[in-house]
Protein backbone atom coordinates (compact mmCIF):
# COMPACT_ATOMS: atom_id res chain seq x y z
CA UNK A 1 0.00 0.00 0.00
CA UNK A 2 1.32 3.44 -0.80
CA UNK A 3 2.15 5.78 2.03
CA UNK A 4 -0.26 8.67 2.65
CA UNK A 5 1.11 11.90 1.29
CA UNK A 6 2.17 14.65 3.63
CA UNK A 7 0.14 17.27 1.77
CA UNK A 8 -2.75 17.17 4.23
CA UNK A 9 -2.08 17.83 7.89
CA UNK A 10 -4.10 19.15 10.81
CA UNK A 11 -5.35 22.69 10.22
CA UNK A 12 -3.52 25.50 11.95
CA UNK A 13 -5.26 27.20 14.88
CA UNK A 14 -6.77 29.97 12.73
CA UNK A 15 -8.30 27.52 10.24
CA UNK A 16 -9.48 25.22 13.02
CA UNK A 17 -11.34 28.16 14.60
CA UNK A 18 -13.10 28.80 11.27
CA UNK A 19 -14.17 25.14 11.12
CA UNK A 20 -15.30 25.19 14.76
CA UNK A 21 -17.34 28.31 14.01
CA UNK A 22 -18.98 26.46 11.11
CA UNK A 23 -19.86 23.53 13.39
CA UNK A 24 -21.18 25.84 16.11
CA UNK A 25 -23.71 27.27 13.65
CA UNK A 26 -24.38 24.23 11.46
CA UNK A 27 -28.02 23.11 11.54
CA UNK A 28 -27.20 19.70 10.05
CA UNK A 29 -26.16 16.62 11.99
CA UNK A 30 -22.47 17.59 11.88
CA UNK A 31 -23.17 20.65 14.01
CA UNK A 32 -25.64 18.83 16.24
CA UNK A 33 -23.14 16.07 17.08
CA UNK A 34 -20.28 18.56 17.53
CA UNK A 35 -22.26 20.67 20.00
CA UNK A 36 -23.69 17.64 21.82
CA UNK A 37 -20.27 16.09 22.38
CA UNK A 38 -18.81 19.48 23.38
CA UNK A 39 -21.59 19.74 25.99
CA UNK A 40 -20.88 16.19 27.25
CA UNK A 41 -24.24 14.80 26.15
CA UNK A 42 -24.09 11.00 26.20
CA UNK A 43 -24.46 8.86 23.10
CA UNK A 44 -27.66 7.37 24.57
CA UNK A 45 -29.18 10.84 24.96
CA UNK A 46 -28.16 11.80 21.43
CA UNK A 47 -29.58 8.57 20.05
CA UNK A 48 -32.89 9.06 21.86
CA UNK A 49 -33.16 12.70 20.83
CA UNK A 50 -32.77 11.70 17.17
CA UNK A 51 -35.14 8.74 17.42
CA UNK A 52 -32.45 6.43 16.08
CA UNK A 53 -32.56 2.67 16.55
CA UNK A 54 -28.77 2.40 16.74
CA UNK A 55 -26.03 4.79 17.91
CA UNK A 56 -23.58 4.04 15.05
CA UNK A 57 -24.27 7.37 13.35
CA UNK A 58 -22.78 9.21 16.33
CA UNK A 59 -19.38 7.56 15.96
CA UNK A 60 -19.46 8.12 12.20
CA UNK A 61 -20.19 11.83 12.52
CA UNK A 62 -17.54 12.23 15.23
CA UNK A 63 -15.11 10.58 12.81
CA UNK A 64 -15.97 13.02 10.01
CA UNK A 65 -15.64 15.97 12.40
CA UNK A 66 -12.24 14.67 13.56
CA UNK A 67 -11.07 14.65 9.94
CA UNK A 68 -12.15 18.28 9.59
CA UNK A 69 -10.68 19.56 12.86
CA UNK A 70 -7.59 17.36 13.15
CA UNK A 71 -6.76 16.46 9.55
CA UNK A 72 -7.11 12.76 10.34
CA UNK A 73 -8.59 11.25 7.18
CA UNK A 74 -10.18 7.81 7.70
CA UNK A 75 -8.83 4.72 5.95
CA UNK A 76 -12.06 3.26 4.54
CA UNK A 77 -13.30 4.45 1.17
CA UNK A 78 -16.88 4.90 2.36
CA UNK A 79 -15.76 7.14 5.21
CA UNK A 80 -13.39 9.02 2.92
CA UNK A 81 -16.38 9.71 0.68
CA UNK A 82 -18.34 11.09 3.63
CA UNK A 83 -15.43 13.27 4.73
CA UNK A 84 -15.28 14.57 1.17
CA UNK A 85 -18.97 15.50 1.41
CA UNK A 86 -18.27 17.41 4.63
CA UNK A 87 -15.25 19.22 3.17
CA UNK A 88 -17.24 20.30 0.09
CA UNK A 89 -20.16 21.35 2.30
CA UNK A 90 -17.96 23.51 4.51
CA UNK A 91 -16.31 25.04 1.43
CA UNK A 92 -19.64 25.98 -0.15
CA UNK A 93 -21.74 26.96 2.86
CA UNK A 94 -19.24 28.99 4.82
CA UNK A 95 -17.50 32.28 4.27
CA UNK A 96 -13.98 30.94 4.76
CA UNK A 97 -10.58 32.50 4.38
CA UNK A 98 -8.61 31.58 1.25
CA UNK A 99 -6.25 29.66 3.51
CA UNK A 100 -9.09 27.50 4.87
CA UNK A 101 -10.50 26.84 1.38
CA UNK A 102 -7.01 25.81 0.21
CA UNK A 103 -6.70 23.50 3.23
CA UNK A 104 -9.99 21.78 2.34
CA UNK A 105 -8.90 21.48 -1.30
CA UNK A 106 -5.69 19.74 -0.16
CA UNK A 107 -7.82 17.40 1.94
CA UNK A 108 -10.05 16.56 -1.02
CA UNK A 109 -6.98 15.90 -3.18
CA UNK A 110 -5.56 13.64 -0.47
CA UNK A 111 -8.84 11.72 -0.26
CA UNK A 112 -8.88 11.17 -4.04
CA UNK A 113 -5.27 10.01 -3.98
CA UNK A 114 -5.96 7.50 -1.22
CA UNK A 115 -9.19 6.26 -2.82
CA UNK A 116 -7.21 5.41 -5.96
CA UNK A 117 -4.74 3.27 -4.02
CA UNK A 118 -5.27 -0.31 -5.32
CA UNK A 119 -4.66 -1.85 -1.89
CA UNK A 120 -7.27 0.37 -0.24
CA UNK A 121 -9.76 -0.43 -3.04
CA UNK A 122 -9.17 -4.16 -2.61
CA UNK A 123 -9.56 -3.97 1.17
CA UNK A 124 -12.79 -1.99 0.77
CA UNK A 125 -14.20 -4.47 -1.75
CA UNK A 126 -13.39 -7.40 0.54
CA UNK A 127 -15.08 -5.69 3.49
CA UNK A 128 -18.20 -4.92 1.43
CA UNK A 129 -18.36 -8.52 0.19
CA UNK A 130 -17.99 -9.81 3.76
CA UNK A 131 -20.79 -7.50 4.97
CA UNK A 132 -22.99 -8.48 2.04
CA UNK A 133 -22.54 -12.20 2.74
CA UNK A 134 -23.36 -11.68 6.42
CA UNK A 135 -26.60 -9.92 5.48
CA UNK A 136 -27.51 -12.64 2.99
CA UNK A 137 -27.13 -15.29 5.71
CA UNK A 138 -29.76 -13.54 7.81
CA UNK A 139 -32.33 -14.17 5.06
CA UNK A 140 -34.25 -11.09 6.14
CA UNK A 141 -37.07 -10.37 3.71
CA UNK A 142 -37.55 -6.89 2.39
CA UNK A 143 -36.58 -4.27 -0.11
CA UNK A 144 -32.94 -3.28 -0.27
CA UNK A 145 -31.14 -0.28 -1.68
CA UNK A 146 -27.52 -0.81 -2.59
CA UNK A 147 -24.83 0.33 -4.98
CA UNK A 148 -22.27 -1.46 -7.08
CA UNK A 149 -18.57 -1.08 -6.34
CA UNK A 150 -18.05 0.71 -9.65
CA UNK A 151 -20.51 3.41 -8.54
CA UNK A 152 -18.71 3.77 -5.21
CA UNK A 153 -15.39 4.37 -6.96
CA UNK A 154 -16.70 6.51 -9.83
CA UNK A 155 -19.41 8.83 -8.57
CA UNK A 156 -22.29 9.85 -10.82
CA UNK A 157 -21.89 13.44 -9.60
CA UNK A 158 -18.41 13.82 -8.05
CA UNK A 159 -19.02 17.39 -6.87
CA UNK A 160 -21.83 16.31 -4.55
CA UNK A 161 -20.45 12.78 -4.02
CA UNK A 162 -23.77 11.39 -5.28
CA UNK A 163 -23.86 8.05 -6.99
CA UNK A 164 -26.34 5.65 -8.52
CA UNK A 165 -28.24 3.20 -6.34
CA UNK A 166 -30.03 -0.02 -7.17
CA UNK A 167 -33.19 -1.30 -5.57
CA UNK A 168 -33.74 -5.00 -4.96
CA UNK A 169 -36.33 -7.21 -3.32
CA UNK A 170 -35.65 -10.27 -1.21
CA UNK A 171 -37.60 -13.33 -2.29
CA UNK A 172 -36.89 -15.05 1.01
CA UNK A 173 -40.20 -14.27 2.64
CA UNK A 174 -43.71 -15.62 2.80
CA UNK A 175 -45.36 -12.97 0.65
CA UNK A 176 -44.76 -14.66 -2.74
CA UNK A 177 -46.22 -17.89 -1.34
CA UNK A 178 -49.26 -16.13 0.08
CA UNK A 179 -49.87 -13.95 -2.96
CA UNK A 180 -48.78 -15.89 -6.06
Amino acid sequence: MSEPSETFLAPNEKIRKEFENFLENDVALYGFIYRAKRDNISNDEIQKSRGAAYPNFIWNYQRYIRALLEGDIPSSISQMNEVGVLFRRVSKLTDLSEEAVAHLARGLAEIEQRKNDPDIKLKSEKQLLKSSKALEKKSTPGIYVYTLMHYMNYKYDPDSDRTLMKVGKSDRDGVPRLFP
